[in-house]
């Protein structure tokens, strides 16, 4: 009978962060110290591990590393007692990618995540704007007024381990002693330029996001050494001996700032209770590697602090102090003293090697802590990733982290963001700049728009172009939410025909942004492209982009075009008039798009109410006809290949085919109106009725 085993992976890359895997490649330890490479995919609270042509893999009693196949319930991987040794011309006759049941795979996730604390849900984006708005400019080449900088500080504490005694397995462990110097790690979070290959630290990053407007560092500690050695805390049991672990590290730095040894006094807080301050950001950084795997022992995640229970070997040998960990702050210059307490930690490895890991995945870490920010990838393999490489909340891009995406900048004040629901204009977007456009249909569901090009922070993007956020503030990315069954944010796919009414349609390639050309060669999105432009709901949207430019190399921008009605410099044949593009029956009977005057209620150029021939709705005249009564109000109803109009003001009636292109023209005075677009080619087209300063938009089919 076939035996049910946890996954247990011995991972041999020189550091590693908490992060999503998406098929990478890792080193696994075999019982007799050789290493086989595997393709990893999940995150820190569940995974699945392949060979390199695809087939699942566990781990068998024995330690040995097997193919793996599905328990009768689909519930676990269970071992086929077949070793896996690293080639691809050697496996059995199984199915590639067996995957545990979205069922199980969601009951793991879940306690891992509440076995440490974590709660994705429980993140909301930090919205400066929401009690002091910032206006933007209307043109987004008015650079944003100059604003003062946060400054935000947290702590990165790191860890050496001792030569010892494992007090549970009563065995000598040798000391693992980091080979990243202190200094190191301080240009990693702190150094402003020269950094990572240029690409930055910590530091960098965020003042590059930000535009200036959170200088985000860190106090890095030199290393403390804990109670126990590695081993000790490095074990099966899920996470069960990391509270022991920071408990251990968060002493011995209590213990420094007490004495006045080391200064962290100007760390950032959040008012907690009991005249207590919470640390906004803690971050801890340990020697060596990472050897039991997701789920356990120490493996790289972000957490909530918890105090070790008081049955833990450590509390019951006396080596940390049982319950919360406080530490008195002492006074410093003009900061005052205090008690700090803490909530949310990073936990990470430093590797073997002397250089720290790449920021990205720190990065999307204290975007978690200091931002609010949730992760934009699944937790759930059935559910598809909709931002992938676009974000650092999808991706977290290694060494070079990409931006995060508008919405989010633009909820913490770092962005200008021009409102265009109500535009009509030839719009231009500097590529990978500090500004977005928003179309709006109410406070929750909007579209943000921006010209992403494959250069600095942008340069790990899958694509390049004019990129369309879907944007619903009840959503969430991580898996589907019953009540409200779409991502949180979405970058529209112009490579997809398919209805943006599908939330998750498959991952952001190359061809997602829009533009013209290479790429995607997608110019346009509203209602009737492909793909269409509809909201959750179901609802067609009404934006209309269209003449979606390429890319501008050497300006670094994109051009297109929002809206319908564009104010024209001159009588250009580019909006011709109603007499030219449209057969009339009565030329005499419908003035040009050049006529300066409106009719009025008796003016020839309309019917008169007395007409004796009045045609219906299906006729294929479009000569307005007036009809004998006032208007009520202002008005557009559809009719069958037509409309009715009621203006109670003189209103201008225009129509445009879905490139945005005008086709009729037609000024009317108070009154009611019957007005049939018959002769128009079959198609859809939009209408937009001008009353004064009210305006109607209806999409309209001509059959």
């Amino acid at each position: 009978m076939k035996k049910v085993f946890l996954v247990l992976l011995v991972f041999m890359a020189l550091n590693a962060f908490a992060a999503p895997h998406s098929g990478e490649k890792f080193e696994l330890s075999q019982p007799d110290g050789s290493t086989v490479p595997v393709l990893v995919w999940g995150d820190e609270f569940h995974q699945d591990v392949e060979s390199l042509d695809g087939y699942t893999l566990v781990r068998d009693a024995d330690g040995w590393i097997c193919y793996a196949e599905l328990s009768s319930d689909g519930s676990e991987y269970v071992s086929t007692g077949v070793r896996y040794n690293g080639k691809t011309s050697i496996s059995p006759i199984l199915q590639k990618k067996k995957r545990i049941s979205k069922e199980s795979l969601e009951k793991k996730h879940r306690k891992n995540r509440e076995a440490v604390g974590f709660d994705n849900e429980s993140f909301e984006p930090r919205d400066k704007r929401k009690d002091k708005p910032k206006i933007a400019p209307t043109d987004a080449s008015i650079a944003p007024a100059p604003a003062e900088p946060e400054t935000w500080v947290g702590l990165t504490v790191l860890i050496d381990f001792p030569t010892g005694m494992n007090p549970r397995t009563n065995e000598i462990n040798n000391a693992v002693i980091s080979n990243v110097a202190r200094q190191s790690v301080e240009d990693f979070a702190n150094k402003v330029g020269g950094f990572n290959g240029g690409a930055g630290s910590i530091r960098d990053y965020y003042l590059d996001v930000s535009n200036g407007l959170l200088d985000y560092s860190n106090i890095v500690t030199d290393f403390v050494t804990v109670a126990y050695p590695k081993n000790y805390y490095d074990t099966l049991s899920n996470y069960q001996f990391v509270p022991e672990l920071i408990q251990s590290a968060l002493y011995e730095i209590k213990k420094r700032v007490e004495s006045g040894q080391l200064d962290i006094s100007t760390i950032s807080t959040n008012a907690g209770r009991n005249n207590t301050d919470t640390v906004v950001a803690l971050n801890l950084l340990y020697a060596g590697s990472a050897s039991q795997g997701w789920a356990n022992g120490i493996w790289p995640h972000q957490g909530t602090y918890r105090a070790p229970s008081n049955t833990s070997l450590s509390v019951v040998n006396g080596v940390v102090p049982s319950g919360t960990l406080t530490i008195n702050v002492p006074a410093s210059g003009s900061t005052p003293a205090k008690t700090i307490r803490f909530n949310r930690y990073q936990l990470a490895n430093l590797g073997t090697g002397s250089n720290p890991p790449g920021i990205g995945t720190f990065v999307h870490e204290n975007g978690h802590m200091i931002m609010r920010w949730p992760d934009l990838y699944p937790y759930d393999e059935t559910v598809t990733t909709v931002v992938g490489s676009y974000c650092v909340m999808g991706s977290s891009n290694g060494s070079n982290p990409q931006t995060p995406n508008p919405y989010f900048r633009n909820l913490a004040g770092w962005i200008d963001v021009t409102d265009i629901t109500n535009t009509n204009a030839v719009l231009t977007s500097i590529a990978n700049d500090h500004h977005a456009y928003q179309y709006k249909r109410n406070n929750q569901e909007s579209y943000f728009i921006e010209a992403r090009r494959r250069t600095g922070r942008s340069s790990g993007l899958s694509g390049e172009g004019l990129v369309v956020w879907h944007v619903h503030t009840s959503g969430q990315n991580t898996s589907l939410k019953s009540s409200a069954p779409y991502p949180l944010l979405k970058v529209v796919q112009a490579n997809l025909a398919t209805s943006t009414t599908v939330a998750f349609p498959s991952q952001p390639g190359a061809n997602a942004p829009f533009r013209s050309g290479s790429g995607s060669n997608n110019r346009q999105f509203h209602a009737q492209s492909a793909p269409p432009a509809q909201y959750y709901d179901g609802t067609l949207s009404n934006i209309m982009l269209t003449e979606v430019s390429t890319i501008n190399t050497s300006a670094n921008n994109m051009t297109f075009k929002i809206g319908t009605e564009i104010e024209e410099t001159s009588s250009s044949s580019s909006r011709p008039s109603s007499s030219s593009s449209l057969r009339s029956s009565s030329s005499s009977s419908r003035p040009s798009s050049s006529s300066s005057s409106l009719p009025s209620s008796s003016s020839s150029l309309l019917p008169s109410s007395s007409s004796s021939s009045l045609p219906s709705s299906s006729s294929d005249t479009q000569t307005p006809i007036r009809l004998s009564r006032m208007a009520s109000g202002n008005s557009v109803t559809q009719i069958h290949n037509g409309i009715n109009l009621q203006a109670t003001s003189n209103t201008i009636v225009n129509v445009y085919d879905l490139t945005g292109r005008s086709v009729l023209h037609i000024p009317f005075a108070p009154g009611v109106y019957t007005v049939s677009f018959g002769d128009l080619p079959k198609g859809m087209y939009i209408i937009s009725a001008r009353f004064g300063s009210e305006k109607i938009t209806q999409h309209t089919v001509v059959k």
